[in-house]
């Protein structure tokens, strides 16, 4: 037993000497982080292995092997749509038996009491790729279940501003547990993250509010939340593209930490990130109960300058796209945030540009925004996107692995 502690606190000590020659432990922030992993984690390393070398975690009385080669493929049977063949399609009117979920901030449903409680529920549209619709690939249907079980004992991040909370409080609302509204206030103020349980306390979810993404690894390392998922977005906070770019310079580097030590601690991790979607200007005026399945329509709309006031045109919503397409370009191009080292790492875009764009129907117009929408409603098409990209990307392997760490981290606290 002896033998065996020294051997950890020896490994610990020199993945501690990697991260300092890599330049990767830059702050306190960070050596906590360290420290926090020294003290909770219990996985045995021999050596430094090649790409395709076969890692080992101990629990134990058993080793838990995993191999790049061997690895599992992923739990779908069917040819799952590609991104590219996702974004090209069309919002299709279902009718329900009663809404997705019930929310229960009052000032935030599009409709009167009398639509939420009736026999039917009018007001779902769901994405049908076009490719779908052919039978050419899958669209995933959201599933709480299937979530639950490719996220057992995961836990994710969802960074961003007041969009991403829309899309956090829609995943709270989708796996059955209730977020305050005034959460995000909190997490503004206080900068902090909020943290939530699921799928019967299987699985985290934490949301940070941060506009401009300028303190990712304090969302990342600040805490005892790290994530194997994070979905990240910025843009609704207008800045010039010089300001962009060197916001975005930093963030990847943070980003590039957060892949580091998902390798040291070898599990999977997920890089998602969101494009923008802009508002819809005169939204309280043009009455849209639709969604508008013509993407030209809309980008007309939005770059059409003689549809502000001289307080909406601040908000620099027909430069929106011009922005999504700088960041997916820089992201695409880190090659670092593409390769597959002896752990996994996916990064994937989230297209709501191409998705959302077509819904200028339930805003909150009644508020005279024409920005964030009603619950339930568009955002909730993010945690389909969200599960659809995970049933590609996550093996049982790596569902595997995420619980013998997160038992490793258990058993060293007693």
């Amino acid at each position: 037993m002896m033998g065996e502690r020294h051997g950890i606190f020896a490994t610990c000590l020199f993945f501690l000497s990697i991260l300092l020659s890599r330049g990767c432990v830059r702050n306190r922030l960070a050596i906590e982080q360290v420290s926090w992993a020294i003290n909770e984690s219990r996985i045995h390393v021999g050596e430094l292995q090649s790409v395709n070398s076969s890692t080992s975690l101990s629990k134990t009385n058993q080793s838990f092997s995993i191999s790049l080669s061997n690895r599992n493929s992923s739990l779908s049977s069917d040819h799952l749509c590609s991104r590219d063949e996702i974004r090209i399609g069309f919002w299709k009117q279902v009718i329900l038996d009663s809404p997705p979920y019930l929310p229960r901030t009052v000032h935030l449903q599009c409709y009167p009491d009398s639509e939420y409680n009736a026999n039917q529920w009018m007001h779902t549209h769901e994405w049908q790729p076009n490719a779908s619709s052919s039978t050419d690939c899958t669209f995933t249907d959201w599933d709480p279940n299937e979530y639950c079980k490719l996220m057992r004992r995961a836990t994710i991040l969802i960074i961003g501003d007041s969009l991403s909370f829309e899309h956090y409080r829609s995943l709270g609302h989708l796996l059955g547990i209730h977020i305050s509204q005034f959460s995000q206030h909190e997490s503004k103020k206080e900068q902090k993250n909020i943290v939530n349980y699921a799928c019967r306390k299987q699985t985290r979810i934490v949301y940070r509010r941060d506009d401009l993404l300028s303190n990712v690894s304090d969302a990342i390392f600040g805490g005892k939340t790290f994530p194997q998922v994070i979905v990240m977005n910025r843009g609704a906070h207008y800045q010039n593209d010089t300001m962009l770019m060197t916001g975005m310079q930093k963030v990847v580097k943070e980003l590039i930490d957060w892949k580091l030590q998902c390798e040291i601690f070898n599990i999977t991790c997920h890089l998602l990130w969101r494009t923008s979607v802009p508002g819809h200007p005169n939204c309280e005026k043009n009455h849209f109960h639709h969604p508008v399945n013509d993407i030209h329509a809309m980008e007309a709309l939005v770059n059409d300058r003689s549809n502000y006031n001289n307080r909406t045109i601040q908000y620099h919503w027909f430069d929106y796209q011009h922005q999504n397409e700088l960041v997916v370009d820089m992201l695409t191009k880190q090659e670092i945030l593409q390769q597959e080292m002896s752990t996994p790492f996916f990064l994937e875009i989230i297209d709501a540009y191409y998705l959302n764009m077509l819904r200028p129907d339930e805003h909150r117009a009644h508020q005279g925004d024409c920005l964030h929408s009603c619950y339930p409603g568009k955002m909730d098409v993010y945690s389909q996107l969200l599960l659809h990209f995970l049933k590609i990307q996550r093996s049982q392997t790596d569902i595997d692995s995420m619980i013998a760490w997160q038992e490793n981290r258990t058993m060293l606290r007693y």
